[in-house]
């Protein structure tokens, strides 16, 4: 649809000026201060370089003997009742298994006789 009632420009003539173009070339007033380099004055060292200090040598042994002991703590507790295995074997079946698991259940669902009473 289109407007109806809209007066049409009688007089042919552009009411706008007419257009001037930029032709010199501008340069860039506004430049950036340069930024003075980053440079490292200290070289930094690996975990477990021979140059750290005693201290963090013992920090991190003694972490790593606690986390040896939970680990340790947490196999010889599991295992111990009935339900603790059957959750240790639900956790160890993989995708694959518990899926054909479910696929066998759900055929013999269909394939038991229906009874009416």
């Amino acid at each position: 649809m289109g407007l109806c009632a809209s007066k049409e420009d009688r007089s042919g003539a552009s009411k706008v000026g007419p257009v001037t173009r930029r032709t010199e070339n501008t340069q860039d007033t506004h430049k950036h201060p340069e930024v003075p380099s980053k440079t490292k004055t200290n070289a930094g060292k690996t975990v477990g370089s021979p140059g750290e200090s005693e201290k963090e040598a013992s920090a991190r042994r003694a972490a790593g003997l606690a986390a040896a002991e939970r680990l340790e703590k947490l196999q010889n507790h599991s295992g111990k009742g009935e339900l603790s295995k059957k959750l240790a074997e639900e956790r160890s079946k993989t995708l694959k298994t518990h899926l054909k698991e479910t696929a066998e259940s759900r055929q013999l669902e269909k394939n038991q006789a229906l009874v009416y009473d």
